[in-house]
């Protein structure tokens, strides 16, 4: 399975057949461009980060958002971009948030049903930064 993420806002699945590329699912929530995407272990979800501020937990088969989540770390901030996100092993997810000329924070979201909620978080970085991998 490959998911992919654009700049038209749109989250698409797609299974590989060989050579073959076929287009499987495509998921719409967020508003402005993808910035990031990861696809759950267990293939039945997908978490998609948008310049929206949002991250996006989405069902892949029934196309439906089952979670939105997003992060600030002062009250009066607007949303953080959402700029990457990696499903862990045990269902939890952890995204990297930032803003232009700011501290870019990983946060740590635990799984609770269908739900996410924050459960940890920390400053990885005094500016803005641009990636997250786990391996």
């Amino acid at each position: 399975m490959l998911v992919t993420g654009g700049d038209d806002t749109i989250v698409r699945v797609f299974t590989l057949k060989g050579n073959a590329v076929i287009e499987t699912n495509e998921l719409k929530g967020p508003c402005l461009p993808v910035t990031g995407v990861d696809l759950l272990h267990n293939l039945q979800r997908v978490c998609a980060t948008s310049k929206d501020g949002n991250a996006y937990i989405f069902d892949i088969k029934s196309k439906q958002i089952v979670d939105k989540v997003c992060f600030k770390y002062k009250p009066d901030m607007k949303n953080m971009v959402m700029r990457a996100c990696a499903f862990k092993d045990d269902g939890s997810l952890l995204t990297l948030c930032v803003t232009p000329r700011e501290p870019s924070f990983m946060i740590k979201w635990k799984q609770q049903g269908t739900k996410y909620q924050p459960e940890q978080s920390a400053q990885v970085h005094k500016m803005a930064s641009t990636g997250l991998r786990l391996s």
